[in-house]
Formats: structure tokens, C-alpha cells, sequence
């Protein structure tokens, strides 16, 4: 049964390799767009499942691959701070989650999540400064607040 499965999938493989090979249409920039996030969003998804099943240098790999063929990409960064953060890299994790904020300003939360992993580093002038990038989203933060003043 899996040697069927395989031949399948082998020969689907291949046709659609012969198929895009011989096809006279190109893809315009928006489909090459989203064929990109797609493969992303695959590689994001493995990613995080090999994380789960605790196979974090794994994960960190492919994450990288990644970025280096893809350039920035805010799921990329959001996967990779994960991943080392999960592997108490964290520095490298608050550096990602930073760019990852950069990107994004509505996942401002993430901010929030460079100061903590910056913290655990013990690297307290850079908590400060992600600690001020998050209260300028969110001001009334408590939680914020309170760990800002610890890291003085």
C-alpha cells in the first residue's frame, strides 16, 4: 500500500514538474507572491511542529534556510524568536521577536516579548528600550510598567 502511495505520488510530482516546464504562461508576480507565501507558511508550520516535539535546533534550521531564501519575513522572524526562545537562545529570540514588531505594528505584544526574552538574557539596556516600544502601544500596561522599573 505505501509503495503505491509513493509511485502516486511520484508520478503526480512529476507531472506537474513536466507541466510547468513545458507551460507557456508565466506566473504573474502576484501568484509568485503567494506560491512564496505559502511555502512559508508550510516551512513556518513544520517548524513549529518540530518545536512541539521538542526538535528545536531542527526547527532553528529550516527557519534559517528559510529566512536566507525568503529575506524578511514576519512569520519567519515570529517562528524563529519561538524557537529560541524555546531553546533559551534569548537573546537571538529578542532580537526576532523585535524585527518581527518591526514589520508588524499590530502584533505590538511582541515587543512585550523582546523586553522578557532580553531580560532572561540579562541584557537590561536593550529590555529597556523594547520595554518603551511596547508602552507606546499599550501605555496603561501594569505588567509593563512593573518590569521596565526592574530592569533599572
Amino acid at each position: 500500500m505505501q509503495a503505491i502511495k509513493f509511485l502516486i505520488k511520484s508520478i503526480t510530482v512529476s507531472a506537474v514538474v513536466l507541466l510547468s516546464a513545458f507551460s507557456c504562461t508565466k506566473m504573474t508576480p502576484e501568484q509568485k507572491l503567494a506560491l512564496q507565501q505559502k511555502e512559508i507558511a508550510e516551512i513556518v508550520a513544520k517548524a513549529q511542529t518540530l518545536v512541539l516535539d521538542n526538535k528545536v535546533l531542527e526547527a532553528t534550521k529550516i527557519l534559517e534556510e528559510a529566512y536566507v531564501k525568503y529575506g524578511e519575513d514576519f512569520s519567519i522572524y515570529q517562528a524563529l524568536a519561538n524557537a529560541y526562545n524555546a531553546s533559551e537562545k534569548f537573546t537571538e529570540s529578542a532580537i526576532y521577536f523585535e524585527k518581527a514588531a518591526d514589520m508588524n505594528k499590530e502584533a505590538s505584544e511582541l515587543y512585550l516579548f523582546a523586553a522578557t526574552a532580553y531580560e532572561a538574557a540579562k541584557t537590561y539596556p536593550s529590555a529597556i528600550i523594547a520595554y518603551r516600544k511596547y508602552l507606546e502601544f499599550a501605555p496603561k500596561s501594569s505588567v509593563a510598567w512593573k518590569s521596565l522599573s526592574k530592569c533599572y
